[in-house]
């Protein structure tokens, strides 16, 4: 994956367009090339305000970079796989959405301590033995832990 950065320092000194704040925005292209050559190269943009003045260490291209990476890096880490494992995107519910997200969110980084490669086998592992999962809310440290050690 290639990402640049364009769009630096537009040149606002804080009083930019009704953002309070606002000293840049950017712009971010990702340029993806998929192991399977058939299929196409995607190029996206993604666009970001920050307070963050140009010139600065942390307004400085490499660093806005860096946070935009960590950024999706959330993005991809959390909230892809409570969508692809959990369907989360695909959930009607109306009271209690954000209790059952944070459930979600912590079913994940338990799930991380499952030793199973592939997300669904852990779920899988898990549904099949639900110890795993009250031993994983008992633990004060995470190793990681193996179907058999229940």
């Amino acid at each position: 994956m290639d990402t640049r950065i364009s769009g630096y320092g537009h040149g606002s000194q804080g009083d930019g367009g009704g953002w309070p704040g606002l000293r840049q925005v950017i712009c971010i292209r990702c340029r993806r090339e998929p192991l399977n050559a058939d299929r196409p190269v995607t190029v996206e943009d993604h666009y970001y305000l920050t307070s963050r003045r140009p010139g600065t260490r942390r307004g400085s291209p490499e660093a806005l970079l860096a946070a935009g990476r960590r950024h999706w890096g959330i993005e991809n880490e959390l909230h892809h796989v409570k969508d692809r494992s959990m369907g989360e995107d695909a959930g009607r519910c109306r009271r209690g959405a954000t209790a059952l997200a944070r459930l979600r969110s912590l079913a994940v980084g338990l799930m991380e301590h499952v030793e199973e490669q592939w997300t669904p086998l852990k779920h899988i592992a898990v549904a099949a033995n639900p110890l795993i999962g009250l031993r994983l809310l008992k633990q004060k440290c995470f190793p990681k832990l193996r179907g058999k050690d229940f």
